[in-house]
């Protein structure tokens, strides 16, 4: 039976999900034995990292082929997720863990960045719509600037900034 563990560097309470701040491992004992106990478990799924410990015994290059074959059923848009080989008992791989984890901290800050561009970008072409409208009802509610700009009476930026005033009280 395998010896899976999911281990958070930041722990979250029960039934909550994870903030982007926390980073999910998850721990296997060096022998892979039933890997289907493992899916079942979801470990492949919510793992950011995962480590295969006991790294120096047998059968760990195995795990590690084992692990890479399970990920690859997950699809080509998977989140991907990194193995990493540790040896507990004589910190031997540590280090390797340690890159992993801030790897995936920086795939995390890109992803949240690009996010939240899209976000914004969304929220401009929303916003920048609605103001279209908006100042489209304002000038057919206003023909008599528009006869004053065409006849040039009056400049077609002081119409507008009346316009604009109208429509800064419509806004509110």
């Amino acid at each position: 039976m395998p010896t899976w563990r999911a281990l958070a560097p930041r722990s979250t309470s029960s039934g909550r999900s994870a903030s982007p701040e926390q980073h999910r491992l998850g721990e296997e004992g060096g022998v892979l034995g039933d890997e289907i106990q493992a899916i079942k478990a979801g470990i492949l799924e919510i793992a950011d990292v995962l480590v295969v410990n006991k790294a120096d015994r047998e059968g760990a290059d195995r795990s590690v082929r084992h692990l890479i074959s399970m990920l690859e059923l997950r699809g080509h848009d998977a989140v991907p997720v990194e193995i990493v080989k540790t040896v507990a008992t004589d910190g031997g791989g540590i280090d390797d863990l340690v890159a992993a984890i801030d790897r995936h901290r920086a795939r995390v800050a890109q992803s949240s960045r690009r996010r939240d561009r899209r976000a914004e970008a969304l929220l401009g072409e929303v916003l920048l719509d609605r103001l279209r409208r908006a100042a489209a009802a304002a000038i057919a509610a206003r023909p008599d600037l528009v006869e004053q700009v065409a006849s040039r009476e009056t400049d077609p930026y002081s119409a507008a900034d009346a316009l604009a005033a109208s429509l800064s009280a419509v806004l509110k």
